[in-house]
């Protein structure tokens, strides 16, 4: 527990979670910027903040910050394709670790139907179809309920960009499909 009080996880705590609350508001504030930057440095702030925090997470996954995330994702696509939907994407799937309650905010957002599209529609782009693939591998129905011409765009990925895929896949912190992994070459 020292440890803990030292580093400053339990002394910060209040901070971290106004942080989390500024980040989620500042979502608001780029989305009609038409600044691709804004978004992916607004993404990248909450992915380190969820992912170096616990008590951040916890509050953060609890506010209707997915819905954001997919609106800006889905905005983003019409305009221009940038890094900034990779990034999205990346921030979705860490949303949906711990309990299921955070899988269902991130499913109810519609990012199922997000990174299907992201993978229609930008397939050639390494960093978004990959982290797209990602998305779809962890909020897709397990097994049964991927379809067999969703599996063969996601083959279609995985052969293109076999080794962003694998990179892409540490931002998952909950199960990944069966199915999808399967796609991948066996490593020598």
């Amino acid at each position: 527990w020292w440890v803990e009080e030292d580093v400053g996880y339990t002394r910060h705590g209040e901070a971290r979670r106004r942080l989390g609350e500024v980040l989620v508001q500042l979502l608001d504030l780029v989305k009609d910027s038409s600044k691709a930057e804004m978004k992916a440095a607004a993404f990248g702030a909450l992915q380190n903040l969820v992912t170096g925090s616990s008590t951040a997470f916890r509050h953060v996954a609890q506010t209707n910050i997915a819905e954001k995330v997919v609106l800006l994702a889905q905005a983003q696509m019409k305009s221009l394709p940038h890094v900034a939907i990779a990034d999205g994407c990346r921030l979705l799937t860490l949303l949906c670790a711990g309990p299921r309650s955070h899988l269902r905010k991130v499913t109810d957002a519609n990012a199922l139907a997000l990174s299907l599209e992201l993978l229609k529609r930008l397939e050639v782009h390494r960093e978004i179809a990959s982290a797209a693939l990602v998305l779809l591998s962890v909020v897709a129905p397990q097994e049964d309920g991927i379809r067999p011409d969703t599996l063969e765009l996601c083959a279609g990925v995985v052969k293109r960009f076999p080794q962003q895929v694998r990179e892409e896949l540490a931002w998952a912190r909950t199960p990944v499909s069966g199915a999808i992994l399967a796609l991948l070459p066996k490593e020598v």
